[in-house]
């Protein structure tokens, strides 16, 4: 089973990675432009950071996760939110009128949604 798991955690951290970041086309236009040398101190530095971040949000989490659990009148609260919120978009939000799309909106608007926000700023620099 834990190989399963490894296995799994693998292939999800190789579809992650698929899109690239600002990080690495840094690394890469580094690389182009100067050296590998340079180019790789960038990304150890960046890997460096991403291990870090990486403790602190697990540090986070277990920290709101002990205080909600301690806290059962945030988790009753939430869920009435989200389940008014729920109630207005099926009764109200869905009687209003709604406009025809044409298709390639549609498919701009789904081929933005593959792209990381940080990225698109990015691409819209160059």
């Amino acid at each position: 089973m834990t190989i399963l798991y490894l296995l799994f955690g693998t292939l999800i951290a190789i579809i992650g990675a698929i899109p690239l970041g600002a990080v690495n086309l840094a690394v890469i236009n580094t690389s182009i432009k100067e050296n590998i040398r340079t180019a790789s101190y960038i990304a150890l530095a960046a890997g460096i950071g991403e291990v870090i971040l990486a403790f602190f949000a697990i540090h986070c989490s277990l920290q709101l996760s002990n205080f909600l659990k301690e806290n059962k009148w945030i988790q009753i609260n939430f869920i009435a939110i989200f389940f008014l919120v729920g109630l207005y978009f099926i009764l109200i939000a869905n009687k209003k009128v709604k406009t025809k799309k044409s298709f390639k909106i549609k498919l701009t608007n789904s081929t933005l949604n593959f792209l990381p926000v940080f990225l698109l700023h990015y691409l819209i620099l160059l």
